[in-house]
């Protein structure tokens, strides 16, 4: 299944070197989504686990919105990273973004999220 294709790829990542050999991520300077400035995150790039990943999610949307009678694939990055301290402000996407999923595959935190 979908988790543990990808659990097992984040594990491999994490046994060849960690988090410190993920590169970090590229963000616009006038960028607020995240605070990158002061707690840079890391994108894992996940590529040949797209297709997949694409329709494990077109699975899961379908059944969120039932009603909506089609779907175009936009943007897919990988596995990110929020570092220490790192926010995810609240914020809208840009369209065509309707629909956004985040499947978290691993954490190391002080306090679950609730």
């Amino acid at each position: 299944d979908i988790w543990n294709m990808l659990r097992h790829f984040w594990d491999g990542t994490m046994a060849n070197g960690g988090i410190e050999n993920i590169e970090e991520e590229y963000w616009p300077e006038a960028n607020t989504y995240t605070n990158h400035w002061v707690s840079p995150s890391k994108m894992k790039s996940a590529n040949a686990l797209h297709e997949p990943i694409w329709l494990y999610v077109e699975k899961q949307v379908k059944e969120w919105i039932p009603q909506a009678k089609s779907f175009s694939r936009s943007s897919l990055y990988g596995i990110r990273v929020y570092t220490s301290g790192s926010i995810l402000a609240p914020h809208v996407d840009r369209d065509p973004l309707i629909t956004s999923a985040i499947i978290n595959v691993g954490q190391d935190v002080d306090e679950d999220w609730p």
